[in-house]
């Protein structure tokens, strides 16, 4: 099972720029699977490409623009969730109730 926390602490691990193939191989899943997985979190903007965007495509790929060729960095956006999600699993959960 492959979820954003996951992918994204892969990132701050591995503390460098990430292909697919290494979210393939980290979490054992589809070379496939991997670029959508890269994919998403990119419209997110969790991740961007290293290096210049054309105008208009900061946040998506250009026609005929393979994922797979790209490296991504975590954005700003991205790090501020990986902490927010260890301030959570830190956090005990409490029920109102």
């Amino acid at each position: 099972m492959r979820t954003q926390p996951r992918v994204l602490r892969l990132f701050v691990h591995l503390d460098r720029p990430v292909r697919f193939q290494d979210v393939a191989r980290e979490l054992g899943i589809t070379n496939q699977a991997a670029v959508d997985c890269l994919e998403r979190l990119w419209r997110l903007q969790l991740i961007a490409p290293l290096g210049s965007r054309p105008r208009g495509f900061k946040w998506r790929r250009e026609l005929g623009e393979r994922v797979a060729s790209l490296a991504f960095r975590l954005t700003p956006r991205g790090e501020e969730r990986v902490r927010w999600w260890a301030d959570q699993k830190r956090r005990p959960e409490r029920w109102t109730f």
